[in-house]
């Protein structure tokens, strides 16, 4: 007679730890960390950021490397180009006086930029490139609070945003008394770096012209009329909230880790977490750790699903969409896992213990329930190794006995695992300090 070894009793340390992963998730899940992207409706913009006070276009700040990039790209296969737009604007705190000249000298700069990549054969030139500074975005401010302020006191900054009797100067200043500063710090922080942007719009002829790039939308409508609207007005006509129209949204944060559960072994009483950090855009390693420990019944010893299992996996992430990994979309994966078990579920079935080892494939879709979290869907197959031992209890469970003849290894092959897991990346903000 003997009872197994490693049977604990305890559950207590297990079930802390596991509500401590759980809270993290959940306090994670809680804060912001994405600002959704809108789509215009106007052909091809581009959004190029300036650094605090800066007019000086720096290609490693947030989105401004794969922008250039495709804007270069964008003039030498549009000879066509009408005309170009360029609006630029600055995040509306200092003094405005200097936030218009800032304004101005960070949309020359951008046509400067526009004028040394235009190829020698172009019919367009600096006359058709339109100026449109705006001293400081306001509209953009209270579009982005709209789309990502949850403090408490949003209502109320809100309300002096939308407040059309007051100055510029004094909605900044009432926006600076809410909330002992920390309201305006936060909003600095966050929102003011989209801010500081020059925008270009492409305007093309309403008539088709031959050898037109088909990857580029034409605009129907006077295109010079257009163009020489005012800078409202223009505003107004392509839709670029900012940030939330930002096309490249994504590129101005970087997710540093995902945590996960997998539901359906938490509705089993399975508990469990995994971990998983990207490596690039398209690959992502994964550690994952299933701990149920729990037992009932008379002595402890009639029911009894205790289990320690560890598993790593690297994932191949198919044609990720976004500039960063966000852990989205359609991936394979190669496994490896192993742990230790305890099960028993009365005299019918006895119980068995041991270790067991094993490998294999995943394949898995995630895609995002909400703007903090992501659902994932898994299902693996491979092999297993499985050492067992078998224990009887006694009839009044008091202890179990070893089965001499009961000890074993069983080879399997076929699906190991099916998963259905909330997922909440954390991400950090990628350029986000000052203005």
């Amino acid at each position: 007679m003997s009872v197994p070894y490693w049977r604990d009793h305890s559950e207590m340390r297990i079930r802390i730890f596991y509500i401590a992963v759980t809270a993290a998730m959940i306090l994670f899940a809680a804060i912001p960390q994405r600002i959704e992207a809108a789509p215009s409706h106007i052909s091809h913009t581009y959004k190029l950021y300036y650094k605090w006070d800066e007019t000086v276009i720096d290609r490693t700040y947030m989105s401004n490397g794969a922008s250039m990039a495709e804007i270069i790209d964008h003039l030498r296969y549009s000879q066509d180009i009408d005309s170009i737009a360029v609006y630029s604007s600055s995040s509306p705190e200092g003094v405005y006086e200097h936030n218009r000249k800032l304004s101005i000298r960070r949309a020359q700069e951008a046509r400067k930029f526009i004028l040394a990549n235009i190829p020698a054969d172009s019919n367009l030139d600096a006359s058709r490139i339109s100026l449109h500074p705006i001293a400081e975005d306001w509209d953009g401010m209270r579009e982005a609070v709209a789309a990502s302020y949850f403090r408490a006191d949003r209502n109320r900054v809100l309300k002096i945003l939308d407040d059309e009797s007051i100055s510029d100067a004094t909605r900044e200043w009432r926006l600076k008394q809410l909330d002992g500063g920390r309201s305006w710090k936060w909003i600095l922080k966050n929102i003011a770096p989209k801010l500081r942007y020059a925008t270009w719009v492409v305007i093309y002829p309403s008539h088709e012209t031959k050898g037109h790039d088909s990857r580029i939308t034409r605009l129907s409508g006077p295109a010079q009329q257009f163009v020489k609207a005012p800078a409202s007005e223009l505003r107004k006509s392509i839709q670029i909230a900012a940030p939330a129209a930002t096309e490249q949204a994504d590129t101005q944060e970087k997710t540093l880790l995902a945590l996960k559960t997998n539901l359906l072994f938490d509705a089993a009483t399975a508990l469990n977490f995994a971990v998983e950090v990207p490596i690039g855009r398209k690959f992502s390693v994964q550690y994952e750790q299933v701990f149920p420990w729990w037992n009932g019944g008379p002595y402890g010893n009639k029911y009894c699903l205790q289990m320690l299992s560890f598993c790593g996996e690297f994932r191949w992430w198919i044609a990720p969409k976004e500039h960063n990994w966000h852990g989205r979309g359609h991936y394979l994966g190669l496994y490896a896992d192993g742990g230790k078990f305890d099960i028993e579920a009365g005299n019918k079935f006895g119980c068995s213990q041991n270790y067991y080892k094993g490998a294999g494939l995943s394949y898995g879709y995630s895609m995002p329930i909400c703007r903090w979290a992501n659902l994932e869907f898994a299902l693996s197959i491979g092999y297993m190794c499985i050492d067992f031992q078998k224990y009887t209890p006694a009839p009044d469970y008091s202890v179990l006995i070893k089965d001499e003849d009961g000890a074993g290894r069983m080879h399997y092959f076929g699906p190991t695992k099916a998963k259905v897991s909330l997922v909440v990346p954390i991400t950090i903000r990628k350029g986000g300090a000052a203005r």
